[in-house]
């Protein structure tokens, strides 16, 4: 829910597209939490909550590079540590969906 408030300063309107920029990051870091902490628990929830996660941060490196533009700004270091991120979530997730098949998560 995005509120725009009249009269707003300039610096509360940039904290307000602060925000807006990073939810998706904090939501997706929430979400790989929750999906260590199933882990540990050995809770077979955890496979989708992974899956939710690697979504997340598809959707995160997307809109960094399409909307906000950081490849500009941060250059091929950007680039690889995108690709990183979606690698070690890709992993987390074809680890839990293993240790599910082997019953190790119920």
């Amino acid at each position: 829910v995005v509120v725009i408030i009249r009269g707003a300063t300039s610096w509360e309107r940039s904290q307000q597209q602060t925000t807006e920029q990073h939810s998706p990051y904090f939501l997706n870091l929430h979400h790989i939490l929750l999906a260590e902490i199933l882990a540990q628990g050995r809770k077979t929830l955890a496979v989708p909550v992974f899956a939710v996660s690697l979504a997340g941060a598809l959707i995160t490196q997307c809109q960094n590079y399409f909307r906000a533009g950081v490849l500009e700004v941060m250059g091929s270091g950007g680039a690889i540590f995108a690709v990183v991120i979606i690698c070690v979530a890709l992993g987390l997730l074809l680890y839990a969906r293993t240790m599910k098949q082997r019953g190790v998560l119920s």
